[in-house]
């Protein structure tokens, strides 16, 4: 008698079984991917509020020194003019 694995017979009913077995494999995977998908569109709506923010931050510190230069000048006025006014 030989050890040849590959000597048998495959019936309909091996085929049906080892078909039944790949397509729950499949439902599982899909199912898995379903939910991996969803969590990175979670991850990318997050992404984008963070980026949204960050902008708004980085529009904000840019109009900063203009505005920090501009107080800067409107108190070197006032100073400017509380001492002419006292020499004067």
């Amino acid at each position: 008698m030989t050890d040849d694995p590959f000597h048998s017979v495959v019936t309909a009913r091996d085929v049906f079984g080892a078909v039944q077995e790949l397509r729950g494999e499949m439902r599982t995977n899909s199912g898995e991917l379903k939910e991996a998908r969803k969590e990175i569109d979670e991850l990318k709506t997050g992404q984008d509020d963070h980026e949204t923010r960050l902008r708004s931050m980085e529009t904000w510190r840019a109009r900063w020194p203009i505005a920090s230069l501009g107080a800067a000048a409107g108190g070197a006025a006032a100073l400017a003019a509380a001492i002419l006014q006292y020499l004067g």
